[in-house]
C-alpha cells in the first residue's frame, strides 16, 4: 500500500497534525511518501524523518508558488499527487498557521477519492472518526484527515539520514498565472492584532464564586452573537443551513436558505442560482462541507468567519488567524464570495469551560453541571487529549460561547479559545498559576485549582 502524507513546516518544525499523519502512515504499515509545498527552508526538518523509516521525501518549491492560498494549494499538490501515484492520501486535519482545515477536503475533491475526515484512531485496518464511535474499514482509496491522536515515533537507533527531492515548476508545469499569489482565489486586505476576549478581571476569592454566580444568573442576558448589519447588501446571498442565516441576513438584500446537505447538490443549486455569496455554518459538518463545494465549483473561501460587511459591492470577510493572535480582512476574487462563519452554542444560561488542567475529573464537573443547570465546554487541548467530546470544543476550531456567565476552570487562556468568549456575558476564570492569561480575559478571578472551586460549591 502506498501513503502519501502531505505536510506543511512552520518555524522550521513539522506541523503537529501533519506529524500524526505521517505517525498513521507508518502504523499502517505503507510505503509512506511525504509530499510538503513550502519554502526551501523546509528541506532539513523534511529530511529527518527520512530516518523513521519514511521511503521518499519530496518538496514542492518553486517562486510562483508563494501565497497560494488553500484552493491552489490543493491544486499544485492534486498535480504531485498524480505524477507520483497513492494508494491512499493522508493530511492533518489543519494547520497551527491558518487553522482553516480546507485543503485536505479540497484535494479528496480535485482528486476524486472519498474523504475521511478526522481520523481518531486506527486499529486491524478499522479507522475510528471523531464523532463516530463504530470503527469503518479503510477503503483501498481515500482522503483521510488526521487528528493528534497519533504522537510522532523517535528516529531508529543508527537509522542514517536520506535526501529531499527537490521539484520546482518544471518538474509539474503548471501555468504560472494559477499559482501563488497570483492564481489565488482568496486575498489578504490587511492584518492587525487581535484584541478579541480582553476584559478587566476583579479578583476574588474561590469560595465567593457559588454567590457571584448567583448574582449574575439574575442579571438579563445580553443580546449577542447576531452579526450586525452592514449598510450595504449584496444582491443574493445563500445560507447553507439556519446557522448560517444571520450571517447572510446581515449582507444580503435577498437571502434564501439551502436545504441540500451534499456537495454535488449545493453545488448544483450555486451554479443555477448564481448568487453573490454562499456562507457556511463554521460547525464540524461546515468545515467538511464547504471546502468541497468550493472545490467542484473553483471559488474562494474564507473559513472561521466573525465578522462580515459590503463595501463597493465587494463581500469583505473577517477571521481571526495565527491562532488568534491576529484579526485578517479577506476578500473572494471569484464569483461567488464563499466562507464560513462563526457559530454561537445556545443553550444554558452556565457553561462550564474545561482545560486541560481538569483531566481525569469529568465526573465531577459533570455532576457540578447538574447541579448548577449548566452545560460543559472544553478548549481543544482537553478535546485532544481526550478529555471532552469535539462537540463541546469551544475557540477557533470550535464553536462560540454564548450564555450569562462562563465559567473557565484549569484552562491556560490560550488566544484561540478565548478569542470565541465574547459572547458570553461574563467569564469568571479559576486557575492556580496567577500569570495564567485566562486573567486578562476575565471578569473575575481566583488563584485556585479545580479542586478547590468543586469544594468551594459542594460546601455550600
Amino acid at each position: 500500500m502506498r501513503a502519501l502524507v502531505c505536510v506543511r513546516v512552520a518555524g522550521g518544525e513539522l506541523q503537529p497534525f501533519d506529524a500524526c499523519a505521517v505517525e498513521l502512515g507508518l502504523r499502517m504499515g505503507a510505503e509512506v511518501t511525504v509530499l510538503s509545498l513550502c519554502p526551501p527552508s523546509a528541506a532539513e526538518p523534511l529530511r529527518a524523518l527520512t530516518r523513521l523509516g519514511v521511503a521518499r521525501v519530496i518538496l514542492l518549491s518553486d517562486a510562483v508558488y508563494a501565497g497560494a492560498d488553500t484552493l491552489v494549494t490543493a491544486r499544485i499538490l492534486a498535480c504531485a499527487a498524480q505524477k507520483i501515484g497513492y494508494d491512499l492520501i493522508l493530511c492533518g486535519r489543519t494547520t497551527t498557521e491558518g487553522e482553516t482545515a480546507q485543503v485536505g477536503p479540497m484535494l479528496a475533491t480535485l482528486l476524486g477519492i472519498p474523504l475521511l475526515p478526522s481520523v481518531m484512531d486506527y486499529e486491524d485496518g478499522c479507522l475510528t472518526l471523531r464523532g463516530n464511535d463504530r470503527p469503518c474499514a479503510l477503503p483501498p482509496s481515500a482522503l483521510l484527515t488526521v487528528e493528534r491522536s497519533f504522537p510522532l515515533r523517535f528516529p531508529r537507533l543508527r537509522s542514517c539520514l536520506g535526501e529531499v527531492e527537490i521539484w520546482n515548476n518544471s518538474v509539474l508545469g503548471l501555468p504560472p498565472a494559477e499559482c501563488g499569489l497570483q492564481g489565488s482565489p482568496t486575498r489578504v486586505l490587511a492584518a492587525r492584532e487581535s484584541v478579541a476576549g480582553a476584559r478587566v478581571c476583579q479578583k476574588i476569592e474561590v469560595g465567593e464564586i457559588p454567590a457571584l454566580i448567583k448574582e449574575l444568573r439574575k442579571k438579563e442576558k445580553q443580546v449577542a452573537g447576531e452579526f450586525p448589519p452592514s449598510e450595504e447588501k449584496l444582491p443574493l446571498v445563500l445560507a447553507v443551513g439556519e446557522q448560517a442565516l444571520s450571517a447572510a441576513r446581515a449582507v444580503g438584500a435577498r437571502v434564501e436558505l439551502l436545504a441540500e446537505q451534499e456537495p454535488a447538490a449545493i453545488a448544483a443549486a450555486v451554479r443555477a442560482k448564481d448568487p453573490d455569496a454562499v456562507l457556511f455554518p463554521a460547525t464540524a459538518e461546515g468545515r467538511n462541507l464547504a471546502p468541497i463545494v468550493a472545490a467542484m465549483i473553483g471559488a474562494g473561501l474564507c473559513a472561521d468567519c466573525t465578522g462580515l460587511a459590503v463595501k463597493h459591492g465587494e463581500l469583505i470577510l473577517t477571521r481571526p488567524a495565527r491562532g488568534g493572535s491576529i484579526t485578517a480582512d479577506i476578500v473572494c476574487r471569484t464569483r461567488p464570495a464563499m466562507a464560513s462563519v462563526r457559530c454561537e452554542v445556545k443553550g444554558a444560561e452556565i457553561m462550564i469551560g474545561l482545560g486541560k488542567g481538569t483531566l481525569g475529573m469529568r465526573p465531577q464537573f459533570e455532576a457540578l453541571a447538574q447541579k448548577l443547570g449548566a452545560s460543559l465546554a472544553a478548549t481543544r487541548a482537553l478535546v485532544d487529549a481526550g478529555g471532552a467530546p469535539y462537540c463541546e470544543q469551544i475557540g477557533l476550531t470550535g464553536t462560540k460561547a454564548a450564555c450569562k456567565i462562563y465559567l473557565a476552570v484549569g484552562l491556560s487562556g490560550a488566544v484561540q479559545h478565548t478569542c470565541a468568549l465574547d459572547g458570553a456575558d461574563a467569564v469568571i476564570a479559576v486557575n492556580p498559576d496567577r500569570d495564567a492569561r485566562i486573567f486578562s480575559c476575565a471578569d473575575y478571578g481566583t488563584q485556585a485549582d479545580a479542586e478547590a472551586l468543586l469544594a468551594a460549591f459542594w460546601n455550600v
